[in-house]
């Protein structure tokens, strides 16, 4: 099955998810693997600007919430997802496939669903039975940042200070170049106009909302959450019982029009990007490919 074909068009609010190799619970909530991911989101977000408006990372998937600015979501995310790869790999003593498919990106079309997508994303440790709040997860989340003002620091080595120096003193040593690399947290756009109370009094209301909806589905299916001891002693090799498998929706909306409107003008775009592909192949080499498409590798006659 072929990769869905992208239109990275700048400003797009995203839900961003990835998943390990084979389900494996190779993101463990450690602090180790929290500050790789963090200082890895840090560096990434310096290379290629996003605004990062919520994230977590469960032990098998990570999601983030974001807009795109400047069109360059593809960049963004092979760096930081080849980059928390191999660090991870690194920590765990392992190596191979890391993730198990190319990332997915949806776009996220109205502020309700936007809202809800916010609140799905921070509560996801507590949908899965892990822990009882949000701001409870040990791992990657952007939780305590949204509801309590806490900066989201992370402690890693800055490789290219340490190799730049290294060229003129062959006795530094990496743990000599650490430094605290920080995620800058944005307001969900129909916010930003709020005072920054008022933004956290609406961010921990939709939280504690979700908290509560997930907290009556357990009672109602008499489960208890794991805790962060359990959830901690679970290894890197281990995979859930039973595993989900959803397909990948076209865009996230609570608005029907907006809906068919968005898939109209997709399937469009898939049109326009399958005739461009074609003559491209043929050997017209000066095709003019969609905007926010991304053009294929150039090709040169033999």
């Amino acid at each position: 099955m072929g990769r869905p074909l992208r239109e990275m068009v700048p400003g797009q609010i995203y839900l961003i998810t990835t998943r390990t190799e084979q389900q494996q619970f190779l993101l463990p909530p450690t602090p180790v693997v929290r500050d790789i991911v963090g200082s890895t989101l840090a560096r990434a977000l310096a290379r290629y600007p996003m605004d990062i408006f919520a994230g977590a990372d469960l032990s098998n998937h990570g999601h983030l919430v974001g807009a795109d600015p400047y069109g360059h979501i593809a960049r963004f995310m092979a760096y930081f997802n080849g980059l928390v790869a191999r660090l991870v790999n690194k920590h765990l003593g392992r190596h191979g496939k890391f993730w198990d498919r190319r990332y997915s990106a949806e776009p996220v079309l109205d502020d309700d669903e936007l809202i809800r997508i916010f609140s799905y994303v921070l509560c996801n440790p507590c949908n899965a039975n892990l822990v009882d709040h949000a701001v409870d997860w040990p791992g990657f989340t952007t939780a305590r940042a949204t509801l309590r003002g806490e900066p989201l620091v992370f402690p890693a080595v800055d490789y290219t200070a340490y190799y730049e120096t290294r060229k003129h003193d062959r006795h530094v040593r990496p743990e000599d170049f650490v430094r605290q690399w920080e995620v800058p947290i944005e307001p969900l756009p129909c916010w930003a106009d709020l005072p920054a109370e008022e933004q956290q009094a609406k961010a921990a209301e939709a939280v504690a909302a979700a908290e509560q909806e997930a907290s009556a589905k357990r009672q109602a299916e008499h489960k208890t959450v794991m805790g962060v001891r359990a959830v901690q002693a679970v290894k890197p090799t281990d995979r859930p019982r039973h595993s989900k498998r959803s397909n990948r929706p076209l865009c996230h909306t609570t608005d029907r029009d907006l809906f068919f409107a968005y898939r109209d003008h997709y399937y469009e775009f898939q049109r326009e990007y399958r005739a461009a592909s074609a003559l491209y192949r043929a050997g017209h080499f000066d095709t003019i490919f969609p905007s926010y498409s991304i053009r294929p590798p150039m090709l040169y006659p033999t």
